[in-house]
């Protein structure tokens, strides 16, 4: 068999495999299904182990056939704050254009000349993304060129500094393993029967969808404004950024947003939950919610609340007028604010949430679709630049975090 017909064969299993595992996303496998997903595998392993020997009697370097590993059966490799600088330049890295140093290659520069037309300017750009325009007036931009807008994105969010992991999504499903019970070690005298206690181990399956953002941007602006490029790169990652903490805050999992720690306002399947029910007037929610923490043997690394909440938490006061002193666990955890946590939850509500925020998995598409439309903003002389990314959320652990809901906003702060 030619090494064209290997490739040709093992997209045919790839699809199927592909198939199964998109028809039955968030569930177990039927019997049948999974015998045959089983069998399917095993096929695409081999299958891909003759295509790297037919690349390599022929010279190549391998890898070139595309695919690369089976339907959510990639390794994960997770990066935070502390390492994206890593993410980033395994990114910028990725799918380079020979003699072109990806360093020198600007996602913001490209999109410019996007809008123009002007690529005098953008040349290196143009060679990187080579035919990837489509006729609806599409670019799918190369992993060197998005890599500048995703970081943008990764920097800006709230729930980067809170610890969030990232994740490479090389295709559109990925397996994540969770945790649902740990297991319990026991202390046995000498010859008996060790006691067992079987974990709760479970996998959740991704599926990239779909989030998209509209930046709209005057013409003259983008054909003779200074430093547009920066400009374009962090307005784009900042309106990424929100939406990516939104969803992964209070994602509703219908359609194509995901499923957040607290779908719309309510905390998911098996988060815990300390309903307050009125305004805050000291530090008690917060220590309770540690404390369902701590029974779980959680972990507790970050709070994320509203900025109006957090400001009446500042205003609170003792007895003598005097600022109010937080418990000592407040100070084991850090703080942050963001807009993305409503105010407007059966009216005037609001929710917090404190966990371990290093349970929490962004899947993350490394390629940006870019769309631009001179036709939206014809009127008033703009161009609309539309970006999309693709990726899913996961909790690994649920029951480390902890949602504080019913939260008012108390007097003078309406």
């Amino acid at each position: 068999m030619s090494l064209r017909e290997l490739i040709e064969k093992r997209a045919v299993v790839y699809e199927e495999m592909k198939g199964i595992h998109e028809e039955h996303r968030g569930e177990d496998l039927p019997k049948e299904k999974e015998e045959r997903w089983e069998k399917l595998n095993e096929e695409y392993d081999g299958l891909t182990k003759q295509i790297k020997a037919a690349e390599e009697a022929q010279g190549g370097r391998g890898g070139s056939s595309g695919l690369g590993s089976a339907p959510g059966s990639e390794e994960i490799r997770l990066y935070n704050k502390d390492s994206l600088a890593e993410l980033r330049d395994r990114v910028k890295r990725s799918n380079t254009t020979p003699g072109i140093d990806p360093e020198e290659l600007s996602g913001g520069r490209a999109i410019r000349a996007m809008i123009t037309g002007d690529w005098s300017n953008a040349e290196a750009e143009k060679r990187a993304m080579g035919g990837s325009n489509d006729v609806a007036g599409g670019y799918l931009l190369p992993e060197p060129l998005s890599a500048d807008i995703l970081m943008r994105a990764f920097d800006e969010a709230v729930l980067t500094r809170a610890g969030i992991n990232y994740t490479p999504m090389d295709h559109s499903t990925l397996l994540l393993p969770v945790v649902n019970k740990l297991p319990a070690a026991q202390w046995v005298p000498e010859n008996a029967e060790i006691p067992t206690d079987e974990p709760e181990l479970g996998l959740i399956r991704l599926t990239s969808k779909k989030l998209s953002c509209i930046v709209k941007c005057s013409l003259e602006l983008a054909e003779d404004g200074v430093g547009v490029e920066d400009v374009i790169t962090s307005t784009l990652g900042l309106a990424l950024a929100n939406s990516l903490d939104k969803a992964a805050l209070i994602g509703s999992g219908a359609g194509e947003e995901p499923f957040g720690i607290c779908p719309e306002g309510t905390p998911a399947e098996d988060v815990q939950e300390i309903e307050h029910n009125g305004a805050i007037t000291g530090y008690s929610p917060f220590s309770q919610a540690n404390t369902k923490l701590m029974e779980q043997n959680g972990n507790p690394n970050a709070l994320i609340i509203n900025p109006r909440d957090m400001g009446r938490l500042d205003l609170v006061v003792d007895g003598e007028g005097q600022p109010q002193t937080p418990p000592q666990s407040w100070g084991n955890y850090r703080k942050f604010t963001t807009n993305q946590l409503p105010t407007n939850l059966n009216g005037d509500k609001s929710i917090a949430i404190l966990g371990d925020f290093r349970k929490l998995v962004w899947a993350i598409r490394h390629q940006l679709r870019i769309n631009i439309s001179h036709d939206s903003g014809f009127d008033k002389h703009q161009v609309w630049i539309k970006a999309t990314l693709r990726g899913d959320i996961a909790m690994s652990h649920r029951k480390h975090f902890c949602a504080i809901t019913g939260i008012e906003p108390g007097a003078g702060t309406e």
